[in-house]
């Protein structure tokens, strides 16, 4: 493909950002290609001791390590903690990783980057046999990047988790939303591409109907399983975009002359 599309593996990964874009956003050639082949599994995150930077996902994190027992009595402790583990995953991953671009090469004269921009609305579809943590982190997950999180769930679902999540989340704002629809109604939203992507819990846990929708709009479903780890499950949440730039004229490197770059071959 480099001789039609100039594109090289790792320096300049290549894919669509338009109608040419098909699945989750990864770049092909880029560092996160293998992860779209994958099966993971989940374990224990290794996290550095830092405190939270987004401010949102740090009130949240204080509201279920607090003692409000309208929290205490719905959650029990072990899925509190679990669900602030990934929280702080979240939140690492976010400052090292996906709220920063990249530059893997660093050649003289020619900056390319590698940054990713948040799916505008993620549809999070919430099935009566979720745990508390397939909730709770999903909307996590969906605050960590930057995009705006729709809770949707069947008619009826009478769940004391969202009860808590839509209590602990009212400063949040617009950036999250609870609806109510059913599966025929969930269609009716994909082919009316009123969302961006739809996150599922479980691959189990998607109709049919659903999947026929998704044929037909080509919008993403991200299936795998729920992870506490931010560098794997924040990329249902983005999609990556590839930029190069020449930035000398003619070989002067004016104001950049002394920036360290690879050296030379």
């Amino acid at each position: 493909n480099r001789g039609t599309t100039g594109a090289v593996v790792l320096r300049q990964p290549f894919g669509g950002m338009g109608k040419s874009a098909f699945g989750p956003g990864i770049k092909a050639g880029g560092t996160n290609y293998v992860a779209q082949l994958m099966q993971f599994e989940s374990s224990e995150p290794v996290l550095e001791d830092v405190a939270i930077v987004n401010p949102r996902l740090a009130a949240l994190h204080d509201d279920l390590t607090g003692n409000d027992k309208f929290i205490t009595s719905r959650i029990d402790a072990s899925e509190r903690a679990r669900i602030c583990t990934a929280i702080r995953s979240y939140d690492q991953a976010s400052v090292t990783e996906f709220g920063k671009k990249h530059d893997a090469c660093r050649l003289i004269g020619q900056d390319n980057f590698r940054r990713y921009l948040p799916v505008k609305d993620v549809r999070i579809r919430i099935h009566p046999a979720d745990s508390a943590f397939d909730v709770f982190a999903r909307a996590a997950a969906a605050m960590a990047v930057g995009s705006r999180a729709t809770i949707s769930y069947v008619p009826g679902c009478a769940m004391p988790v969202l009860d808590v999540l839509e209590y602990v989340t009212d400063a949040w704002g617009a950036r999250i939303e609870f609806v109510e629809e059913s599966d025929d109604t969930l269609v009716q939203v994909i082919r009316a591409r009123q969302t961006d992507r739809v996150r599922f819990a479980k691959d189990s846990a998607i109709p049919s109907k659903v999947y026929r929708a998704i044929d037909e709009t080509g919008i993403y479903i991200a299936r795998a399983p729920v992870l506490p780890h931010g560098r794997v499950e924040l990329l249902w949440y983005v999609r990556e975009q590839s930029i190069s730039s020449d930035y000398h004229r003619y070989g002067t490197l004016a104001f950049r002359a002394d920036e360290e770059r690879s050296p030379t071959l």
